[in-house]
């Protein structure tokens, strides 16, 4: 039995071009649920078909810098035990838009890197507080402005021991804009 949960990360940007096709190559093809894990700006479009059609709808603020988050964060993993905690800011010295959407630091980067990684945890938090491990079998990770113009291979022919990622968008390192992984 295939029971996938497709998530969108970040935005629902460009859905005007892309929903269509996302319902009927992503949602239809791989028979799945639709979940946003989103920021939601102050004049958010909630008619748009992604949020009407979004089984979960998981919403996190829209930071002006984004280490806000990232301090909020470290202090729900740290049960907000504020002794011996390490700075995180630290990983700024890698550079290369790794944290970009920090500010306020000597090493401030460009993009908005930050922001997926906060997001991912935002929806890994909902994912084992709502137990969708025991739903979801497969969990397809993905952006909406993306033209699907063919139907999502089936994750039942992907070996599930692995995470697959598209070829191409690496950069020096593997694509953050679409996987699919198991629970």
């Amino acid at each position: 039995m295939n029971r996938t949960l497709v998530c969108i990360l970040c935005q629902t940007r460009s859905w005007e071009l892309t929903w269509p096709k996302f319902k009927s190559n992503i949602i239809d093809a791989l028979q799945a649920d639709l979940a946003l894990c989103i920021s939601v700006p102050d004049n958010y479009n909630y008619q748009n078909p992604l949020w009407q059609h979004a089984k979960y709808k998981i919403t996190f603020p829209e930071y002006d810098d984004w280490g806000e988050a990232l301090d909020y964060i470290q202090d729900v993993e740290t049960n907000f035990n504020h002794t011996n905690k390490p700075n995180w800011r630290e990983a700024l010295q890698i550079g290369n838009y790794w944290l970009g959407g920090v500010k306020n630091h000597p090493k401030q980067q460009p993009g908005s890197g930050a922001i997926i990684f906060i997001a991912r945890w935002y929806l890994l938090q909902f994912i084992k507080n709502e137990n969708l491990f025991e739903k979801y079998d497969r969990i397809v990770v993905t952006r909406s402005d993306y033209m699907h113009n063919v139907p999502h291979p089936s994750v039942m022919i992907l070996d599930p021991t692995y995470i697959w990622v598209p070829d191409g968008e690496g950069y020096g390192g593997i694509t953050d804009r679409h996987a699919v992984l198991s629970k």
